[in-house]
């Protein structure tokens, strides 16, 4: 059965999602572990693919499931700039006078800190 790759670079949560969604709709994905590790421990990449005959049913499926992925990680980062991760607080605020060193860490990043617990994470 020649097969064709429909999506890369998942973390398992997500290939286990979009394969779940592609038997729903009646192909058989197979998921394949690939690559090293991401960095700090984050986590492994995964392929997903299907039979080549279902490929374009199955992009389908891959372009709604790509959609709804966006706007969880979307409804995460309002959530994390409202909410401590933390202590679940609302008291939260974006640090903006750091050292020259968080600077540079956190280039391009928004840091914030809660007001209740003290705990300090990115978005």
């Amino acid at each position: 059965m020649p097969t064709v790759m429909i999506a890369e670079y998942l973390d398992r949560d997500e290939s286990h999602d979009l394969g779940k969604r592609l038997q729903a709709e009646g192909m058989k994905p197979l998921i394949k572990r690939h690559g090293l590790p991401r960095f700090f421990g984050v986590g492994v990449n995964y392929k997903v693919f299907v039979d080549r005959m279902d490929s374009e049913k199955a992009r389908q499926v891959f372009e709604r499931f790509q959609t709804d992925c966006t706007k969880k990680r979307d409804e995460a980062k309002l959530l994390l700039s409202t909410q401590c991760p933390q202590c679940k607080s609302t008291l939260v605020m974006n640090i903006e006078k750091t050292s020259l060193l968080q600077k540079i860490r956190f280039f391009g990043v928004t840091v914030w800190q809660c007001k209740e617990c003290g705990s300090e994470w990115y978005t």
